[in-house]
């Protein structure tokens, strides 16, 4: 229990830098912006510090995912059945963050090269392509947080950790996150408040592990059948 408390907490660290980081990074030219006022953005020390700072919080919001996910497999897979669920789930999860952090660095690869190096020269095609590139491979990750949502809300139904409405959420979730970039990443906001209320949950210690509870109950039913047939 004490590492599934770890994990929720990791889950919540996830999502606090993630947030902080798109935060930080905050608003920069799109694709459509003119060359003058792409320039303009980056020549500002205060936009390259940004990027720089944003680009650093992703590599340990990723490694508190993994571990979230570790802990969130460890939990579910007792319930898991011989088709490997529960390794679905996680290498859906894996998918996730390597393409939700991946896009990120490279939305923030300009800025930050201009913070580190005194030689480096902004291209504005260069620019909009790291720009274009990184919405597209965002939405990509959502390819693999379908799996995961269907994975996990299935494995926490069978488990008894949740009850069949949440399943059921999870599932619709899963449907539109490979449209999380027609739908202007709406997906991807409701994932990421879905992990946060899972880390809260896992963190606060209310999770009932499975194992032990079917074997409490396979006690309290055999003293049950002892009772009824003694004489």
């Amino acid at each position: 229990m004490r590492a599934t408390r770890m994990a929720g907490v990791s889950g919540v660290g996830f999502v606090v830098l993630l947030g902080a980081s798109v935060l930080i990074e905050g608003a920069r030219p799109d694709t459509f912006a003119s060359d003058e006022a792409i320039h303009r953005f980056f020549a500002e020390a205060g936009n390259q510090d940004r990027a720089a700072v944003a680009a650093f919080l992703l590599i340990p919001a990723a490694a508190l995912f993994l571990f979230f996910l570790a802990g969130l497999h460890d939990l579910l897979h007792r319930g898991d059945s011989p088709s490997g669920l529960s390794l679905a789930a996680m290498g859906g999860g894996v998918w996730f963050v390597a393409f939700i952090v991946l896009p990120k660095l490279v939305d923030n690869i300009t800025g930050a090269s201009l913070a580190f190096s005194d030689t480096f020269r902004v291209d504005a095609q260069e620019a909009r392509l790291a720009s274009g590139l990184a919405y597209w491979i965002q939405g990509a990750s959502m390819a693999g947080a379908a799996v995961l949502l269907v994975g996990a809300s299935r494995l926490s139904r069978r488990a008894g950790l949740v009850g069949r409405r949440v399943e059921v959420v999870g599932y619709a979730l899963a449907v539109t996150a490979p449209a999380a970039v027609a739908l202007n990443g709406v997906p991807i906001l409701l994932l990421l408040l879905g992990v946060l209320a899972t880390g809260v949950f896992m963190a606060s210690g209310r999770v009932v592990d499975p194992v032990r509870a079917h074997a409490r109950e396979g006690r309290v039913a055999n003293g049950r059948g002892r009772i009824r047939s003694a004489p």
